[in-house]
Protein backbone atom coordinates (compact mmCIF):
# COMPACT_ATOMS: atom_id res chain seq x y z
CA UNK A 1 0.00 0.00 0.00
CA UNK A 2 1.34 3.43 -0.90
CA UNK A 3 2.22 6.03 1.71
CA UNK A 4 -0.57 8.35 0.66
CA UNK A 5 -3.12 5.57 0.95
CA UNK A 6 -1.89 4.74 4.45
CA UNK A 7 -2.13 8.36 5.55
CA UNK A 8 -5.60 8.81 4.07
CA UNK A 9 -6.75 5.56 5.68
CA UNK A 10 -5.33 6.74 9.02
CA UNK A 11 -7.21 10.04 8.87
CA UNK A 12 -10.48 8.42 7.80
CA UNK A 13 -10.26 5.84 10.59
CA UNK A 14 -9.14 8.45 13.09
CA UNK A 15 -12.01 10.82 12.35
CA UNK A 16 -14.49 7.93 12.31
CA UNK A 17 -13.35 6.42 15.60
CA UNK A 18 -12.53 9.57 17.54
CA UNK A 19 -15.24 11.97 16.34
CA UNK A 20 -18.13 10.31 14.51
CA UNK A 21 -18.55 7.20 16.65
CA UNK A 22 -18.65 9.08 20.00
CA UNK A 23 -20.95 11.71 18.48
CA UNK A 24 -23.39 9.03 17.35
CA UNK A 25 -23.19 7.32 20.73
CA UNK A 26 -23.98 10.55 22.57
CA UNK A 27 -26.88 11.41 20.28
CA UNK A 28 -28.46 7.97 19.81
CA UNK A 29 -27.72 5.80 22.84
CA UNK A 30 -29.36 6.08 26.27
CA UNK A 31 -27.10 7.47 29.00
CA UNK A 32 -26.16 4.19 30.70
CA UNK A 33 -25.59 2.34 27.43
CA UNK A 34 -23.62 5.27 26.04
CA UNK A 35 -21.35 5.26 29.08
CA UNK A 36 -20.74 1.54 28.68
CA UNK A 37 -19.93 1.90 24.99
CA UNK A 38 -17.56 4.79 25.74
CA UNK A 39 -15.76 2.64 28.31
CA UNK A 40 -15.37 -0.08 25.68
CA UNK A 41 -13.92 2.54 23.35
CA UNK A 42 -11.50 3.87 25.97
CA UNK A 43 -10.24 0.53 27.23
CA UNK A 44 -10.39 -1.69 24.14
CA UNK A 45 -10.92 0.01 20.78
CA UNK A 46 -8.66 3.06 21.15
CA UNK A 47 -5.68 1.18 22.65
CA UNK A 48 -5.90 -1.44 19.90
CA UNK A 49 -6.07 1.33 17.29
CA UNK A 50 -3.01 3.03 18.82
CA UNK A 51 -1.06 -0.23 18.85
CA UNK A 52 -2.04 -0.91 15.24
CA UNK A 53 -0.73 2.55 14.33
CA UNK A 54 2.57 1.71 16.01
CA UNK A 55 2.79 -1.50 14.03
CA UNK A 56 1.96 0.21 10.73
CA UNK A 57 4.51 2.95 11.47
CA UNK A 58 7.35 0.41 11.43
CA UNK A 59 6.88 -0.08 7.69
CA UNK A 60 7.99 3.47 6.86
CA UNK A 61 9.53 5.20 9.87
CA UNK A 62 10.42 8.47 8.12
CA UNK A 63 6.86 9.37 7.21
CA UNK A 64 4.65 7.23 9.41
CA UNK A 65 6.70 7.38 12.62
CA UNK A 66 4.64 10.27 13.93
CA UNK A 67 1.26 8.55 13.55
CA UNK A 68 1.00 7.45 17.22
CA UNK A 69 1.88 10.98 18.34
CA UNK A 70 -0.64 12.58 15.97
CA UNK A 71 -3.23 10.12 17.23
CA UNK A 72 -2.53 11.07 20.84
CA UNK A 73 -2.59 14.80 20.16
CA UNK A 74 -5.82 14.76 18.16
CA UNK A 75 -7.72 12.29 20.34
CA UNK A 76 -8.71 14.68 23.18
CA UNK A 77 -9.65 17.41 20.75
CA UNK A 78 -11.84 15.23 18.55
CA UNK A 79 -13.48 13.36 21.41
CA UNK A 80 -14.22 16.63 23.21
CA UNK A 81 -15.81 17.99 20.05
CA UNK A 82 -18.02 14.90 19.90
CA UNK A 83 -19.07 15.35 23.53
CA UNK A 84 -19.69 19.07 23.15
CA UNK A 85 -17.36 20.19 25.95
CA UNK A 86 -13.66 20.07 26.75
CA UNK A 87 -12.72 17.13 28.96
CA UNK A 88 -9.25 17.60 30.46
CA UNK A 89 -8.96 13.98 31.68
CA UNK A 90 -8.72 12.80 28.09
CA UNK A 91 -5.10 13.97 27.98
CA UNK A 92 -4.21 11.18 30.41
CA UNK A 93 -5.70 8.64 28.03
CA UNK A 94 -3.90 10.32 25.14
CA UNK A 95 -0.56 9.85 26.90
CA UNK A 96 -1.33 6.19 27.48
CA UNK A 97 -2.32 5.71 23.84
CA UNK A 98 0.90 7.39 22.66
CA UNK A 99 2.91 5.14 24.99
CA UNK A 100 1.16 2.02 23.67
CA UNK A 101 1.70 3.04 20.05
CA UNK A 102 5.39 3.71 20.50
CA UNK A 103 5.87 0.62 22.68
CA UNK A 104 4.52 -1.57 19.88
CA UNK A 105 6.63 0.34 17.35
CA UNK A 106 9.78 -0.24 19.41
CA UNK A 107 8.96 -3.87 20.11
CA UNK A 108 8.31 -4.55 16.43
CA UNK A 109 11.61 -2.95 15.44
CA UNK A 110 13.48 -5.02 18.04
CA UNK A 111 11.81 -8.22 16.84
CA UNK A 112 12.65 -7.40 13.21
CA UNK A 113 16.27 -6.74 14.15
CA UNK A 114 16.49 -10.05 16.03
CA UNK A 115 14.94 -11.93 13.10
CA UNK A 116 17.41 -10.34 10.66
CA UNK A 117 20.36 -11.29 12.90
CA UNK A 118 19.14 -14.88 13.17
CA UNK A 119 19.02 -15.21 9.41
CA UNK A 120 22.73 -14.34 9.14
Amino acid sequence: MKRLHKIILFFVLHISLMLLLPFLIVKLAPASAGMGICMILFFAVYPIFSMALGFVATKDMKLLGLLPLVNAICFPLLFSMAMGEMIAELYVYAGIYAFLGYAVLLLTLIIKKIMIERQK
